[in-house]
């Protein structure tokens, strides 16, 4: 069966020198950069990340639904983001919905695989998402796009921007709205169609630089708002649940560089609001809430300084933060919580030799309720020769608990205020071969335990409740190879991870799978692209018991797109067109086969 839907082809990284595939901030970790602009036809950040080694995107259903992101088996709660680094996540915990930050908005991605809790803090045990906003360049540009797709989708975004080497402004808009229904086949086999999945969402944002000081100032205002249908798992399909979301920030931020760079000082300051509803005037659970609303607020800053002598770069580092929360629910107590937390950071890049660059990192880290913890890390990067580049680091990993962790209280669900933070180790190693500028080849290694994990598990037959007593190792090997020839880029990647509680060696983390491949082909024609992916992942346990899994699946996507002219494009992808059946981690179902159509004009190079 064919649908109209939201579809999107994975990106095709361009090949190039390795240099480009690195992390400022951790230089010796494994990193990929992923431009947006060569990302065909992706819809959402979720399919812009589908490429990326060590990656994977779990789906709630089509475009515009909640999309959460797991790194080396790290679940999201456990992956930081930044926003030109301004950190994503709050207080409250859970993972970042990649589906409420607009793709549109962003230049590049880089994804930085492997603990980072020495530079980025808590809540980075599998690594960092560091998100790049688009800036005005220089004279007048402008893009915009609209999108057609099934369960009547309907989305446009666009943007203008002004600047000159002195200042620069951009302003970038998005709307999107859907149905969302979809025919699919259930457990048993059945035809159904999803319903209650519709979508709305919108946002803008103003992102201004000006020279000031010496230096450069930028300012950053955005919101964003959704509201979507909540349909529920497919043995308990819901017609009345809805939620809704709103975040609106901002930031400012100065850099400047002194005597010819020997010298380089930062400071950021920030601030978000951000709200959250559900209402559910029929719970298939009748001991559930009916309504809960939350609002979060976080405020911090960040001051940084960097000095660069010959052979050197030490970076010292001071920031601190301000999370709250409050929580009204129906037949639950009020909840109102805030924390203070802070950091002194201090990193050291030694190249002692031409091929060699050692790099320490130590953070103290210190929060509410809990003594200051010693953070430290080390990595060395190798280049015994120009086309070969090693990699190795190890480090500690570590996350507070969140505020739901600490303090849930909902029917059979608790939280426990005793919980110490997420403990533990990694080590990983990653070898690099370039023979030219046309082939890349990665291979990576790692290996994490954690000391303290912090779950939900069940104490006896009625009760749940958040513990920190039980441990987990992660192992795993990344692969990628990358070919650009004169009118064909080929991509692949295989990811292979071994994963177990401490306390039970057969019983495997819940949601991750152990074999993930991803394989793409593009041709490019004079004025169209040709292109196609595979996707493939393995079955993943749904307990923590290893006893309940879900099946593997592979998707295979095509699309072409072409140049009109005048600065206009268009395209058309037909996604999963063997209609694979999937699910997601909570047994909602996704769609099959769909097809997006894409019309985007832009001059001036935004």
């Amino acid at each position: 069966m064919w649908a109209w839907g939201a579809a999107a082809q994975t990106p095709l990284v361009v090949v190039g020198h390795p240099e480009a595939d690195s992390d400022a901030r951790a230089p010796s970790a494994a990193a990929q950069i992923l431009a947006v602009d060569e990302a065909a036809g992706a819809a959402d950040l979720g399919d812009l990340l589908d490429a990326a080694s060590g990656v994977e995107v779990r789906r709630t259903g089509g475009e515009g639904r909640a999309q959460a992101v797991q790194l080396r088996g790290a679940g999201a709660h456990q992956v930081a983001v930044f926003l030109d680094g301004v950190p994503l996540q709050g207080g409250r915990g859970g993972g970042l919905d990649l589906a409420a930050v607009p793709l549109a908005w962003l230049d590049e991605v880089t994804v930085v695989r492997g603990a980072a809790a020495a530079i980025d803090g808590s809540g980075a045990q599998g690594g960092v998402l560091r998100l790049r906003l688009r800036r005005a360049g220089f004279g007048d540009q402008g893009r915009a796009r609209l999108r057609l797709g099934a369960g009547e989708l309907v989305g446009v975004d666009g943007g203008w921007a002004h600047g000159d080497a002195d200042a620069g402004l951009v302003v970038l808009a998005t709307a999107q709205q859907a149905e969302g229904d979809f025919p699919y086949r259930d457990a048993r086999g059945d035809l159904r169609t999803r319903r209650n999945a519709a979508h709305r969402q919108g946002g803008l944002l103003l992102h201004g630089r000006l020279r000031a000081g010496g230096g450069e100032l930028s300012a950053l205002l955005e919101g964003f708002a959704n509201a979507r249908g909540e349909p529920g798992p497919e043995q308990f399909e819901d017609l009345d649940a809805e939620s809704a979301a709103q975040r609106g920030q901002a930031a400012a931020r100065w850099v400047a560089e002194l005597d010819d760079g020997r010298w380089a000082v930062e400071a950021l300051a920030f601030g978000r609001v951000q709200g959250w509803q559900f209402d559910d005037p029929s719970p298939a659970d009748a001991t559930a809430a009916t309504a809960v609303r939350q609002v979060d607020q976080l405020q911090g800053a960040r001051a940084q300084g960097s000095w660069r002598p010959e052979g050197h770069a030490l970076t010292v580092a001071l920031d601190g933060r301000r999370d709250a929360a409050t929580t009204r629910a129906e037949d639950a107590p009020d909840r109102d919580e805030a924390r203070l937390a802070g950091a002194l950071t201090a990193v050291e890049a030694w190249t002692p030799h031409a091929k060699v660059t050692l790099i320490g990192a130590l953070r103290l880290d210190a929060a509410q309720g809990r003594d200051p913890l010693p953070v430290p890390a080390a990595g060395v990067v190798f280049r015994p020769h120009r086309k070969l580049t090693l990699r190795a680091n190890v480090g500690r990993a570590f996350r507070d608990p969140s505020f739901d962790e600490l303090y849930f209280v909902g029917p059979g669900v608790r939280g426990d205020p005793d919980l110490r933070p997420e403990d533990g180790w990694a080590v990983d190693g990653a070898i690099q071969l370039h023979p030219n500028r046309r082939l890349l080849i990665e291979l990576a290694a790692f290996h994490q335990r954690y000391d303290r994990l912090i779950l939900f598990v069940p104490i006896n037959a009625f009760q749940v409740r958040a513990t920190d007593d039980r441990g987990a190792t992660l192992t795993g090997v990344e692969a990628r190879v990358e070919l650009r020839l004169n009118r064909l880029t080929a991509v692949a990647g295989y990811d292979h991870l071994r994963h177990a509680f401490a306390h039970a060696p057969h019983a495997p983390l819940p949601y991750r799978p152990r074999h993930a491949g991803f394989g793409a082909l593009a041709l490019h024609l004079r004025r169209a692209t040709l292109h196609t992916t595979v996707r493939a992942r393995g079955e993943v346990h749904s307990d923590v018991f290893g006893q309940r899994t879900l099946p593997a699946y592979t998707t295979w996507d095509v699309g072409a797109e072409g140049d009109l002219g005048h600065g206009f494009a268009a395209g058309l992808t037909a996604r999963n067109v063997l209609d694979a059946r999937a699910l997601d981690a909570v047994q909602q179902p996704l769609p099959g086969r769909t097809l997006l159509f894409e019309l985007r004009w832009s001059t001036g190079g935004l």
